[in-house]
C-alpha cells in the first residue's frame, strides 16, 4: 500500500512500527503545511492508497491545518483518485471539526486516541484495521457497523482512558478499582528523590512501569548524569546509546529542545519513554551548557502538557544545582530505608544541598517510600516499622523538616530484588508482591 505520511520529525519512529505493511512515498519528514505542493508533484503513474496524519504532522493553528486538509480532499475529488486520508490525532478539537467536513467526503477517517501521546502500536492497529477502505455500497457498511458495535467493542476501545489490557493487567483487584478511578487527564511532575544507594533508580523505574501498565503515560529522566544507573535496567537503552551518538546524548539533545523528544528519548515500550546519557558521553561543555534548572524546567513544562507522570531519578545532592525547579515538581517521592544510618544521612544531605527554606519546601511536598525494607530492623528493641521512619525523620532533628510526612508506602528487600538487572524485567512485571508493593506507593503519590 502507497502511502503519505505527514507527521514531521516522528515519522522515522513511526515507521518502525508500519513500515512493514504500507510503502512511505515521501522519503523526507512532511508537514500539513506541504502536503498540497508535495500531491502536486506525485507522478500520475504512481497509485496513492493512503495519506496518514499524525498529530505530529499539524503546525498547532487548528484554522490552517483543517483548511490544508480540506485543499488536499479537493485535490483528490478534482484527480478523480481513491486516495484516502486518515487522520489520527489525540486532539479533541481537530478531530470536531474534521468530522463536519467527513459528512462531504467519504474519503476521510479521523481516529481519536484518548491518550495524550499517542501509543505507536495504534498507527500499526489503524493500518491493519478495515473500517477505513471506502466500501461501494455505502448502506451496507453502516448497517454493518451498527451491528459490529451492538457485538463487540472496536479495538479502538483499548486505547480509551477507562480500558485495560486484561492479559498484561492482573493486579489486586482493589487496586484496579482505584486506579480505574484515576482521571487519565492527570498530569503529575514526581522527584525520586534520596541519598544515594537508598534505591532512587529501581524505585523510579518501577513507579514508572507499574504507571504505564496501568494506562498511565510515563517518561522517566534521570538526572544522576554521574551514575547513569538506567543504563544497566534497561539493556535496550544501553544497546541504543552504543550504536548512535544521538542517543548516547538523548538527556543533554532532550534539554535543548524538548518538543522534539519523540526523536530524542528512548520509547520502552507503549507510553513509556526514558532520556538519560550513556555511558560513553563525556562532552563537558555540553553538560555545562544545557544541564541545568533553566533546560530542565523547559523539559518538565512540554511533557506535563504530553504525559499523565514525568519521574525523575534525581539524587538529593542534585538539588544543589537545580533550587530553581523545586517549585515545578508536584510530589518529592522520598526513598529512605528503615534504618538510623539512612534517616540520617537524608537530613544531612538536605542540610548540606539546600537553603532551609527550600528544606521546608521539600518537606511540604514530600511522601516516604521506605525502600529496601528490612522486617529485621530494629529501633528500640522493637521492629523499625514503615510509619517510625516518619516520626523520626520529623522529630525535631532538622529544624527545617518538621512538617508531618506521609508514608507513600514501603518496598520489601529480598535476594531476588537485583535480578531486576540481569533480566532486565522491573520486578513489577514478576512478583506479585512489589506489584502491589510500588502500586499503592504509586497511588498515594499521585494524591498529591
Amino acid at each position: 500500500m502507497n502511502v503519505l505520511l505527514v507527521s514531521g520529525n516522528l515519522q522515522v519512529s513511526i515507521l518502525s512500527y508500519i513500515g512493514k505493511k504500507v510503502h512511505c512515498l515521501n522519503a523526507n519528514p512532511l508537514m500539513i503545511s506541504e502536503l498540497y505542493n508535495h500531491l502536486e508533484g506525485v507522478s500520475d503513474e504512481l497509485k496513492l492508497d493512503a495519506i496518514i496524519i499524525s498529530n505530529e504532522g499539524f503546525i498547532d493553528n487548528i484554522n490552517e491545518d483543517i483548511g490544508q486538509v480540506s485543499k488536499a480532499l479537493q485535490w483528490i475529488e478534482k484527480n478523480k483518485t481513491d486516495t484516502r486520508i486518515i487522520v489520527i490525532t489525540s486532539d479533541a478539537l481537530i478531530e470536531k471539526e474534521l468530522k463536519k467536513i467527513s459528512t462531504t467526503y467519504d474519503n476521510l477517517k479521523v481516529y481519536r486516541c484518548y491518550f495524550k501521546r499517542i501509543p505507536f502500536e495504534f498507527y500499526g492497529k489503524i493500518i491493519e484495521d478495515k473500517q477505513w477502505i471506502i466500501q461501494k455500497d455505502h448502506s451496507k457498511e453502516i448497517k454493518k457497523e451498527k451491528k459490529q458495535k451492538e457485538e463487540k467493542s472496536s479495538f479502538l476501545e483499548r486505547f480509551r482512558s477507562k480500558s485495560k489490557d486484561k492479559s498484561e493487567l492482573k493486579a489486586t483487584d482493589e487496586l484496579s478499582k482505584q486506579y480505574d478511578a484515576i482521571s487519565r487527564g492527570i498530569s503529575k511532575i514526581i522527584a525520586v528523590t534520596g541519598h544515594r544507594g537508598a534505591g532512587l533508580t529501581s524505585t523510579a523505574i518501577n513507579l514508572a512501569t507499574e504507571a504505564n501498565k496501568r494506562g498511565l503515560s510515563s517518561f522517566i529522566i534521570d538526572m544522576d548524569i554521574d551514575y547513569r544507573s538506567t543504563n544497566m535496567y534497561y539493556s535496550t537503552f544501553h544497546n541504543q546509546t552504543q550504536k548512535e551518538e544521538e542517543m548516547n546524548a538523548s538527556l543533554i539533545r532532550v534539554l535543548a529542545r524538548p518538543q522534539d523528544y519523540s526523536i530524542m528519548a528512548h520509547n520502552i515500550k507503549d507510553n513509556l519513554w526514558l532520556t538519560s546519557l550513556g555511558y560513553d558521553f563525556q562532552d563537558e561543555k555540553l553538560i555545562q551548557q544545557f544541564y541545568n534548572s533553566n533546560k530542565l524546567i523547559g523539559l518538565l513544562s512540554v511533557l506535563k502538557n504530553k504525559f499523565n507522570l514525568v519521574i525523575l531519578d534525581m539524587p538529593m545532592d542534585l538539588f544543589k544545582y537545580f533550587e530553581e525547579t523545586l517549585m515545578y515538581i508536584d510530589v518529592f517521592g522520598l526513598c529512605i530505608n528503615n534504618n538510623l544510618y539512612s534517616i540520617l544521612s537524608t537530613l544531612r544531605n538536605l542540610d548540606v544541598v539546600l537553603e532551609p527554606k527550600n528544606i521546608s519546601y521539600i518537606n511540604a511536598k514530600s511522601k516516604v517510600i521506605v525502600t529496601k525494607y528490612n522486617d529485621q530492623s530494629r529501633f528500640k528493641n522493637e521492629i523499625f516499622v514503615p510509619n517510625q521512619v516518619c516520626e523520626i525523620l520529623t522529630s525535631g532533628l532538622n529544624e527545617s523538616f518538621l512538617y508531618d510526612v506521609k508514608l507513600a508506602g514501603y518496598i520489601p528487600y529480598s535476594s531476588g530484588f537485583d535480578s531486576q538487572i540481569e533480566t532486565d524485567i522491573p520486578i513489577v512485571n514478576t512478583n506479585k508482591e512489589y506489584e502491589k508493593a510500588y502500586g499503592n506507593a504509586l497511588l498515594r503519590l499521585m494524591e498529591g
